[in-house]
C-alpha cells in the first residue's frame, strides 16, 4: 500500500502538464516581445536632419543658428522651419545667394535621406517646404544704404527688409 493518496502516475503526469503550460508560456512571452516593434520616429528624425545640415550650414557661412522646427500635421513632413542669424552686413544680392545656398544644401539632405523619405508630405522636398529666415546684425555697424536686415523664404518666395523696414518680394 501507498503512502501517497494518488499514484506516481497521476503526479507524472501533473508535472508533465505544469511543463507544457511552462512551455507554451514561454512561447507567447518570446512571440508577444518579437513581434513588438518601435515605429520609427520620422518627427524626431527629420529635427535632427534639420539641426544637423543646419549646423553644417551655419558653420560654413558664419552664422549662428537660432532656431527650428516644423509642420508634421497628417503624419508627414508638411514643413522644416530654421533661423540664423549673422554678424555681418549683407546687400541683397549677398544674402539672396546665401539663402539660396542654404536652400538647396536643406532640401538637397531631406531628398538624398533615403530613411525620410517615405514621411515626406512632398518628394522631391521643394522651397514649398521650407521657412529659412537670416537676420543680420545691423545694430553694432552703420547700416549703408541697400544693407539687408533679413530675409525670409515662405512658400518658394523671398522677402526682405532694406533700407528703414521696406519689405521687398522677389
Amino acid at each position: 500500500m501507498a503512502l501517497w493518496p494518488c499514484s506516481w502516475d497521476i503526479i507524472l503526469n501533473q508535472i508533465r502538464k505544469m511543463k507544457l503550460i511552462f512551455a507554451i508560456l514561454m512561447l507567447l512571452v518570446i512571440i508577444v516581445s518579437c513581434k513588438e516593434k518601435r515605429e520609427f520616429d520620422y518627427w524626431s528624425y527629420s529635427n535632427l536632419l534639420a539641426k544637423n545640415s543646419a549646423k553644417k550650414m551655419a558653420n560654413q557661412n558664419h552664422l549662428t543658428q537660432c532656431g527650428s522646427g516644423g509642420d508634421i500635421r497628417g503624419g508627414t513632413v508638411n514643413r522644416v522651419f530654421l533661423h540664423f542669424m549673422s554678424n555681418m552686413t549683407s546687400n541683397e544680392e549677398q544674402a539672396i545667394e546665401l539663402l539660396f545656398k542654404i536652400n538647396t544644401a536643406l532640401t538637397n539632405a531631406f531628398n538624398e535621406d533615403k530613411k525620410i523619405r517615405p514621411f515626406l508630405k512632398d518628394f522631391p522636398f521643394t522651397p514649398n517646404n521650407l521657412e529659412i529666415i537670416i537676420g543680420f546684425n545691423t545694430k553694432n555697424t552703420p547700416t549703408e544704404l541697400g544693407n539687408i536686415s533679413s530675409i525670409h523664404l515662405y512658400d518658394d518666395k523671398v522677402f526682405y527688409i532694406q533700407d528703414e523696414q521696406k519689405i521687398y518680394v522677389q
